[in-house]
């Protein structure tokens, strides 16, 4: 894994993306964002997106609420950032080695920012139920938008790793996941407070 500045690289980057997702990355987002990309055999077969830049893509992408979206956006940007654009090529997400080193590298990185919340979000529901089983992600937002049910999430970045370790473990055990996405309300509280002052 490595961060990419690469007019050329960013392209592949966004090119395979959207095929993945249906999802635009606007070319302006990649300015002041941090691209990471993974490579196998010289090709780029996954990465992420870091961007503490307002508004926020998870909040414009995922929810239609204008209150949510400005409770979060007015935050100070030292006290919130995403992950998003997360993908890796379908040929290889069943290599469970390469895989696993991918959301491990992913955690590691995000675990490095400075920011105390990570904000992340998904329109799939296999996604969601992923996202939602560490007991320290905490769903902030459900909502039908089109024929899509989109979920926001957020964790305080000092648990993230933690978090993505217990992903990976329900992968490797193949844990059934329930498809309700309850919350930890101890935690949720303490966040909720958090994002209120």
């Amino acid at each position: 894994m490595r961060k990419t500045t690469s007019a050329s690289e960013i392209a592949e980057f966004k090119k395979q993306y959207e095929n993945i997702s249906g999802l635009p990355i606007p070319d302006s987002f990649f300015e002041n964002a941090k691209t990471y990309i993974f490579q196998k055999n010289g090709k780029i077969v996954g990465g992420f997106i870091l961007s503490n830049k307002r508004p926020l893509r998870t909040l414009e992408l995922f929810t239609q609420s204008k209150n949510l979206r400005k409770k979060i956006n007015t935050l100070q940007h030292s006290f919130i950032t995403e992950v998003c654009c997360f993908w890796i090529d379908r040929r290889y997400r069943k290599n469970k080695l390469f895989s696993i080193q991918v959301w491990i590298q992913m955690a590691a990185e995000v675990s490095r920012q400075k920011e105390e919340y990570i904000l992340y979000g998904t329109n799939s529901k296999g996604l969601a139920k992923m996202y939602g089983y560490p007991k320290y992600s905490i769903l902030l937002n459900k909502e039908l938008i089109g024929n899509n049910l989109n979920y926001i999430f957020i964790v305080e970045r000092k648990n993230f790793l933690t978090g993505t370790l217990m992903i990976i473990h329900s992968k490797i055990k193949r844990v059934s996941i329930s498809p309700n996405i309850i919350n930890n309300h101890q935690i949720e509280k303490s966040i909720y407070n958090e994002l209120s002052i």
